[in-house]
């Protein structure tokens, strides 16, 4: 690594975290193209925040210029002490070391601190380390100038923090909150993670066939895929994070992920 990248990934460790810079307006633009409506708070605050080297330069802003094909998400899941975590979820496509890839960026957030975090990558839908996310975040805002003089450097304790989140980052994540009946459910996955690693038998034990079923077609709705199953298709299009694209005949299988074709047969085994 030259000397110029190792700089601009350390400028980045002090970065992941941002923070919300007004309490601003719901109505935003989504990762829709021409598409507009009240967005959810919680995807507010991560699009108006900013890092902290670059405090005039929103993510949402600049995510939504640099990134091909943008798209901004939320859900709940749990994390391994069982607490509910709210997740902003990014997808976009560029240009990284030399490849396309379809990126997917998490950021944890907390409302109550007005703040968040970046916390998650998958590239082509393998997870990658919190040290790759950072190499991409770096990229992403090199377009946007040098960052704010006096902030480079990174502390000795968060260097052990990073490494201790890259070393998270290639494990299981959390399972996904699953609504109880009469709760609203038109804002999550069932299995949030199905396109970054593979399932296990602890991952899907607790759902009944019916969703196991919702669980699988939701690998192909992230896609953009439509249904010919007027029960399918009508579930997906009251979730918020779906965007139809594709019919049913122009869809290919080949687009799915090596995970992600895996997941599909796995999940197909028991329902």
């Amino acid at each position: 690594m030259n000397k110029k990248s190792l700089i601009a990934m350390l400028l980045f460790c002090l970065m992941l975290a941002g923070c919300s810079s007004s309490g601003g307006s719901e109505e935003a633009t989504t990762g829709v193209a021409g598409q507009s409506e009240e967005e959810d708070s919680h995807i507010v605050m991560v699009k108006e925040g900013c890092p902290s080297n670059y405090p005039d330069s929103p993510y949402g802003e600049v995510f939504d210029s640099y990134f091909e094909n943008p798209s901004w998400g939320y859900f709940q899941a749990k994390d391994s002490d069982d607490n509910v975590v709210d997740i902003v979820e990014f997808t976009g496509d560029c240009e990284f070391e030399k490849a396309d890839h379809k990126a997917q960026i998490q950021f944890t957030v907390d409302e109550d601190k007005n703040s968040f975090d970046a916390t998650y990558l998958a590239l082509d839908g393998e997870a990658q380390t919190m040290t790759k996310l950072q190499e991409l975040l770096a990229a992403v805002y090199a377009k946007e100038g040098p960052a704010v003089s006096g902030e480079i450097g990174v502390p000795a304790a968060d260097t052990t923090a990073a490494t201790t989140a890259a070393a998270a980052a290639t494990t299981s994540p959390a399972v996904v909150v699953v609504p109880s009946a009469g709760a609203a459910q038109n804002n999550y996955y069932i299995l949030p993670y199905s396109s970054t690693y593979r399932l296990s038998w602890s991952d899907i034990s607790h759902l009944t066939k019916s969703q196991l079923r919702l669980a699988r077609n939701e690998i192909y709705a992230r896609h953009g895929r439509m249904f010919q199953n007027d029960e399918l298709q009508n579930y997906f299009n009251s979730q918020l994070w779906y965007t139809p694209i594709y019919s049913a005949s122009e869809f290919k299988d080949s687009w799915l992920s090596s995970v992600e074709s895996d997941n599909v047969a796995f999940i197909k085994s028991y329902g």
